[in-house]
């Protein structure tokens, strides 16, 4: 495999990455500089923390789901092939998907009924 483009390609993603929060930042301290901050700019700040955290969760699940394979790969005492480490990495990374939802379900059900309560 040429690991010329995953570099290439991670290093783009990264710096796509680092502009937008930049972007998301200034626009924040603008419409607080402004004085903007009421109820018309309040969806721009509406559960940041939470989704954040969530979002967060996911990633961290789907990249230890897609390390298992290569690291399987590395330590098992017979050969595996490249193609069925590959096959291994999605299918765990679709499992991580799939239970990423119940979790986030879970969390938006909890905050939804705390909200009728209170």
């Amino acid at each position: 495999m040429d690991t010329e483009i995953f570099v290439v390609a991670i290093v783009f993603s990264a710096f796509v990455m680092v502009v937008k929060l930049f972007t998301e930042y200034l626009t924040r301290k603008r419409l607080i500089d402004a004085g903007l901050v009421d109820e018309k700019v309040k969806f721009l700040f509406r559960g940041y923390g939470r989704s954040n955290s969530l979002n967060n969760v996911k990633w961290g699940m789907i990249l230890v789901a897609i390390g298992i394979p290569f690291l399987w790969h590395e330590m098992a005492p017979y050969h595996v092939s490249g193609e069925s480490v590959i096959g291994m990495a999605l299918i765990l990374a679709g499992i991580a998907f799939v239970v990423y939802y119940f979790i986030s379900k879970n969390q938006l059900d909890k905050v939804e009924d705390n909200n009728q309560q209170g």
